[in-house]
């Protein structure tokens, strides 16, 4: 069985209301020198735990206080931050506190930190946070309303990164709580919604993630491989393919596909039936044609699994993330494949019945052209009635002309 893998970077977050001890605690550090600050640094925090279940003691050492826009404050820029906490705390803002641990050999392993001379890139440590900030208050809506202050936090073992954010001007809407005093009493008052959704909370720690390790680079080229380079240059090269097990495929999507072409779309449940088809059809073309892409798209997307895998760790609620990229990236290359070679098919099928219909059936031309035949077949045949109708009427006259001579003649007579 294999060992369980720790995740390499974690993240807690917590809040709480505006009357809480520990949200005035905070405030009243902001402007206090460094060893103060870490000294009573259990009176501020919130949170009792890092993300891998390790007690919050105070810091053995730490950079001092940053921001979004500054590195290092001076003695000027704490006043100012600490009277921006202090109006969010009148304001009753919530004040939430978020902490980002590591392993060390996952900051090693990725070019952060040096175990043996410790060294730590805590710039690129600040960079990646601001990523992670303006990714959160973007996703809770408080881009120009929240402000925050975090700091690099070093002890023996551990590596942290502490933020606390709060808004001056509170946009979060009000809810009613139950509260226990201290004596355990219970009452309700009203409090400022602080609650963060899981879905956040997760591209959070993804933007911290992916700035800190740079990761566009790869992923940008997995994605234009997928795009791009796995794909054929034209959409009819399909159905030229020399493949015998190709072709064979290809006739027999032909004949069994939907009349419907509105169905044919890879991802649509109609179409489940022949995915597996449509699948053995690009891995054919992917190991004949494409041969160099395919073998650095599994490259990369190997690099990234294995990435995935010690980021999250295994054993772990996320333990399956990793493998759920894999899945994705796989996917959305079959569908991409298989809707190329879907709209190929129905580019061949309206070819073939235009092929049929010019054989088999009469075209409007052709029809009209026997139309106007029976037409003028209809005028002739009028035309030879009426002649032969005069003749015969002609007959009669001539008939009835001599019947009448004869009649005078015989009266004359007699």
């Amino acid at each position: 069985m294999p060992s369980r893998v720790s995740p390499g970077i974690v993240n807690v977050t917590d809040f709480v209301a505006a009357h809480a001890k520990k949200f005035g605690s905070y405030i009243n550090y902001i402007d206090r020198d460094e060893a103060i600050r870490i000294d009573h640094f259990d009176q501020q925090n919130i949170l009792s735990v890092d993300g891998y279940n390790h007690y919050m003691e105070n810091p053995k050492k730490s950079s001092g206080i940053f921001t979004d826009q500054y590195d290092h404050l001076t003695p000027t820029q704490r006043v100012e931050l600490k009277k921006q906490f202090t109006v969010a705390q009148k304001h009753q803002s919530v004040m939430w506190q978020s902490v980002f641990s590591f392993r060390n050999d996952f900051l090693a392993e990725n070019n952060v930190y040096n175990p043996k001379t410790k060294q730590l890139d805590e710039a690129k440590l600040r960079d990646a946070t601001r990523v992670a900030m303006n990714d959160f208050t973007g996703k809770m809506g408080m881009t120009h309303s929240a402000i925050w202050s975090a700091a690099i936090h070093r002890n023996t073992d551990n590596i942290h990164i502490h933020v606390a954010i709060v808004e001056p001007q509170p946009t979060r809407e009000w809810k009613r709580v139950t509260v226990e005093g201290k004596h355990g009493e219970t009452y309700q008052e009203w409090q400022r919604k602080g609650y963060v959704p899981k879905k956040i909370l997760n591209h959070f720690k993804a933007a911290f993630a992916n700035e800190m390790v740079d990761r566009d680079r790869s992923l940008a080229r997995i994605s234009d491989l997928i795009r791009q380079r796995l794909q054929p240059d034209q959409r009819s090269v399909w159905r030229h393919q020399s493949s015998l097990d190709f072709a064979v495929r290809y006739q027999e999507l032909v004949k069994s596909l939907s009349r419907d072409r509105r169905l044919w779309k890879y991802n649509n449940n109609a179409m489940k039936p022949y995915r597996d088809q449509l699948d053995a059809m690009s891995r054919n073309y992917l190991t004949r044609c494409k041969p160099e892409e395919l073998g650095e798209f599994k490259q990369l997307l190997a690099q990234e699994t294995r990435f995935r895998e010690a980021l999250y760790g295994s054993g772990t609620k996320e333990a399956n993330r990793a493998q759920d990229y894999t899945d994705n990236k796989l996917h959305e290359l079959y569908a991409r494949m298989g809707n190329s070679i879907l709209k190929d098919i129905s580019a061949y099928r309206t070819e073939q019945e235009a092929v049929s219909q010019t054989h088999h059936q009469p075209s409007v031309a052709n029809h009209l052209n026997g139309l106007q035949k029976i037409f003028n077949a209809d005028i002739k045949a009028q035309r030879l009635a009426k002649r032969e109708y005069q003749r015969r009427q002609a007959d009669q006259d001539r008939e009835s002309e001599k019947d009448k001579k004869k009649q005078e003649q015989q009266t004359r007579f007699y």
